[in-house]
């Protein structure tokens, strides 16, 4: 048995696609090897658990009727899946932030991350412009919050260049900006065609509510993913396509891009199953 190669506990394989670029493919074959030579299997080895937690790798058990092995594997391909939607997810949260920025420096200001003020600071000098008090309250609070994140770790830093509008745009989170697409603010951001202010390529017809719904299934699976999380039974197959539908609406060649450089669909389709040869 050539140990050199069981040792590559990912199995990478290496293809040409299309005689130009290479293309990484991953399998999930049983890992039987140990670092010494030795027959076996981490999802039976006490130790290895106790690094995921039992709890955690208790959920991989049971979908495989606790087969360890295939539980090990299962363990694995799920880590495969959550990083081929890290690609994506980085286009469509880029993409979204500056896209929804620009529609609201038309509506607030360039600089409304900058004077956004908590409700009962509304009034104090320089008092809110009548617009940006449209802004919800809930929404500037969590800018305003950020925004003294920001500062205080450059005052903790001894950085003494002032905050910027960009860098609390840059701070802000996914779900501040699915929230900009919520019924809240239909009439103050999206009446019309205004969503392609944002989504580019939408088809006629895509309204803010059809956004926010996609947008807030994306964003579980993604946050999921970002803490590597179970995403296998998900139905990542759905969610996926849908962020790359996203994508795709930002724009056609973005979501070209994704496609033609994705491996998802060889991950997706080599889930592990039972009494694999190694």
């Amino acid at each position: 048995m050539n140990l050199q190669c069981n040792l590559l506990s990912m199995n990478y394989i290496y293809a040409l696609n299309r005689g130009m670029d290479m293309q990484v493919i991953r399998e999930c074959k049983p890992y039987k090897i140990d670092m010494l030579g030795r027959q076996y299997n981490p999802g039976a080895d006490p130790r290895f658990v106790k690094v995921l937690s039992q709890t955690r790798f208790n959920v991989y058990l049971a979908a495989a009727e606790g087969d360890t092995d295939l539980a090990f594997r299962l363990y694995r391909w799920n880590m495969l899946l959550a990083e081929t939607f890290l690609m994506p997810c980085h286009l469509l949260e880029v993409g979204l932030r500056n896209g929804v920025s620009r529609k609201m420096w038309a509506r607030f200001g360039a600089e409304w991350p900058l004077i956004a003020k908590h409700q009962h600071q509304w009034n104090a000098e320089p008092a809110l412009s009548p617009q940006m008090k449209q802004f919800p309250h809930e929404a500037q609070s969590k800018v305003v919050e950020q925004r003294e994140e920001i500062e205080a770790d450059r005052l903790k830093r001894h950085i003494t260049t002032p905050v910027t509008s960009d860098c609390v745009i840059a701070q802000m989170s996914f779900g501040f900006w699915t929230n900009m697409f919520s019924a809240r603010y239909r009439e103050m951001l999206w009446n019309g065609a205004a969503i392609r202010a944002v989504f580019l390529d939408c088809p006629a017809g895509t309204t803010s509510d059809i956004v926010y719904g996609k947008l807030g299934r994306v964003r579980e699976i993604r946050n999921r993913v970002a803490h590597h999380e179970v995403i296998f039974n998900k139905q990542p197959e759905l969610r996926y396509a849908e962020l790359v539908e996203l994508c795709s609406w930002l724009s056609r060649d973005l979501g070209h891009f994704i496609e033609t450089t994705s491996h998802f669909d060889t991950v997706f389709a080599a889930k592990p199953q039972p009494n694999e040869a190694g």
